[in-house]
């Protein structure tokens, strides 16, 4: 990361989104461009909030790197104006934000993140939300402990608060001195919590260790009614522990500069600002997998409740809203 944060004159060519960029904005962006090292924090994160969607990893970049970064992204955090208006003008800000910080990596920038996750849950959309374990892994060991502690907050929304646990674990992957603690903390978890709910959410996730002492544990839960068998039963969690069902490492090591790569800013570009077929048709003919992209618009074309009546999901599936997380994990819950 040392790297990138010195030579950010060598990100791909693809950082240039000028022609995507709306009119009113296009001259504003040309000039600042080629600024950017000589602007103050503040000038960086108003140049953010201006360009709305069109903030590319030069600028994500640029921002990361000042030793005041955190305190004015926590100014816009805090300001409820931000939030709420996500998809368009200054609702972007808060979402650029989410994805910085794990750029920055240090305790502050953590614990704005996990303020975020505790007090806007409501406010952040599915697609964020799946982000959010990814974004939690990169802060990598140093943030372990506080994620634990985060974890601990019976109050917190299941949800979010499961969102965090999948960042442990996966953590806990990649730092295998940390795998007892991690595993100890998350049995401890479904012993104590009476949140059903939280309890289904995390199964899979202490689990995941294939480590067959946590058998007993999980069994006796679910005789116990304390598992929510809406999200997962007691074979599924044999079978995740007997090696059958594999964690995808490779969902959690995602590089939080993906966010502001040229085909994430166009999908979400084509997803938020698009209704003309001729338009985006024009979009999608940016992306190198015609294929792929083929099917992405048969999806996006259908509700996600459509979808969920159209075939049956697998609660292991990835999830039919295309959010990212297992079904099980997203939109199975609201359609009870």
């Amino acid at each position: 990361m040392a790297e990138e944060l010195e030579n950010i004159e060598t990100i791909e060519e693809n950082d240039d989104l000028e022609d995507l960029i709306d009119e009113n904005t296009d001259y504003y962006w040309k000039e600042v461009q080629k600024e950017l090292p000589e602007m103050d924090t503040q000038s960086l994160i108003n140049t953010m909030v201006v360009l709305e969607l069109f903030v590319n990893k030069t600028l994500a970049l640029e921002i990361s790197k000042r030793d005041n970064a955190v305190f004015h992204l926590r100014k816009i955090i805090q300001d409820g104006d931000y939030w709420g208006d996500e998809g368009y003008g200054k609702g972007w800000a808060p979402i650029h934000i989410i994805h910085i910080l794990p750029l920055i990596k240090n305790e502050e920038a953590l614990q704005l993140l996990l303020d975020i996750l505790r007090y806007r849950r409501n406010d952040i959309t599915n697609r964020i939300i799946s982000e959010l374990s990814s974004l939690l892994y990169h802060f990598g060991e140093n943030g372990i402990k506080n994620i634990i502690d985060f974890t601990k907050d019976e109050t917190l929304e299941p949800f979010g608060r499961a969102v965090a646990i999948t960042g442990l674990v996966a953590l806990a992957k990649t730092h295998p001195s940390y795998k007892e603690e991690i595993m100890r903390h998350i049995s401890d978890l479904i012993e104590v919590t009476d949140d059903v709910i939280f309890a289904g959410l995390i199964a899979d996730d202490l689990a995941a260790f294939q480590d067959k002492s946590v058998l007993p544990l999980l069994k006796k839960a679910f005789q116990d009614g304390r598992i929510n068998n809406l999200f997962i039963d007691e074979e599924e969690v044999v079978s995740i522990v007997n090696g059958k069902t594999i964690f995808e490492m490779e969902r959690y090591m995602v590089d939080p500069l993906t966010h502001f790569s040229r085909e994430n800013i166009e999908e979400l570009f084509f997803e938020y600002y698009t209704d003309d077929e001729d338009e985006e048709t024009e979009i999608r003919s940016f992306l190198a997998d015609e294929a792929e992209n083929d099917e992405e618009i048969y999806s996006d074309t259908i509700e996600p409740e459509q979808q969920v009546r159209q075939k049956k999901v697998g609660r292991n599936a990835p999830c039919p809203c295309g959010s990212g997380k297992k079904y099980k994990k997203c939109c199975l819950l609201k359609g009870t």
